[in-house]
């Protein structure tokens, strides 16, 4: 997996707990303006968001999540959450892989990362919520029954997604091996075989973000990595993530996840040392 932290345990606290058979429930909640570390979770998982909302960083896109969405993870794939001031509350329910791997097996896509705002993919969200608190001989069959139903609206979601173009992948590609370093659309342009502008267009339709905030996001979650897991000055920190100066890095930062560096490391190590 690289640089990608793998977790099996999930962050936030835990307000209760319970196990369906293949399946994990877990209701969560998460402090005010609480940001979890870049991580990837072992199991597959589903999500509804119970309250509050928070931005999620994945894959260079930035997607902010609300009471009405609900969201499917796969496994290995590296995340981070960034949560607003009211904070959250979130129920998680984790699949066991050979549950999913059966299922997803037939299809003609791999199920990745996922979400939907609102419609028949919410209310399923709301009555596994309903069979999490209930918890009858019965809810084990509802529960399969849902998340069924929800592995094929996001599998549809997927399908219907326009294909990107191959060279895309290699724009990725570049910029997460050379992040750190400045060059020119122009050069990328010239590297990938596509016109510049034609390049920052795609790129944003696909990303949803510039090319510029890409590489920002990811010198930034670079830089929330090193300072979680190491104990380096945060002038190292700033050159080795690719910024000018220490105050560069520290007004980007800012921006990015709302609090200075030393502020995340902070919180980052008292999160991981309270859920340890």
């Amino acid at each position: 997996m690289g640089g990608v932290r793998l977790v099996a345990g999930l962050f936030g606290h835990t307000v209760r707990k319970r196990s369906f058979g293949e399946f994990i429930f877990t209701e969560r909640i998460y402090p005010p303006a609480y940001t979890t570390p870049p991580h990837a979770h072992e199991l597959p998982l589903f999500c509804a968001v119970l309250e509050g909302g928070y931005e999620e960083h994945h894959q260079g896109k930035t997607r902010h999540c609300t009471s009405s969405t609900m969201l499917f993870h796969a496994a290995g794939e590296e995340h981070l959450e960034r949560f607003d001031d009211a904070g959250g509350r979130s129920l998680i329910i984790e699949a066991a892989p050979s549950w999913f791997e059966k299922v997803c097996e037939d299809l003609p896509i791999c199920m990745r990362t996922v979400a939907v705002d609102g419609g028949l993919a919410r209310l399923a969200g709301s009555r596994l919520y309903e069979e999490f608190l209930a918890g009858d001989a019965v809810s084990p069959l509802v529960i399969e029954g849902l998340l069924l139903q929800l592995t094929a609206d996001f599998f549809r979601i997927l399908d219907r997604e326009p294909r990107a173009p191959r060279w895309l992948a290699l724009v990725t590609e570049l910029l997460e091996a050379r992040y750190r370093e400045a060059f020119s659309l122009s050069a990328i342009g010239r590297e990938v075989g596509a016109h510049p502008v034609h390049v920052a267009q795609v790129f944003r339709r696909f990303h949803g973000c510039t090319i510029g905030e890409y590489v920002r996001r990811m010198r930034v979650d670079f830089a929330c990595r090193e300072l979680a897991a190491t104990d380096a000055p945060l002038a190292q920190i700033a050159a080795e993530s690719g910024f000018a100066d220490q105050s560069h890095f520290a007004r980007t930062f800012r921006s990015v996840t709302g609090m200075s560096p030393s502020r995340y490391r902070f919180s980052s190590r008292s999160s991981a040392a309270a859920s340890s």
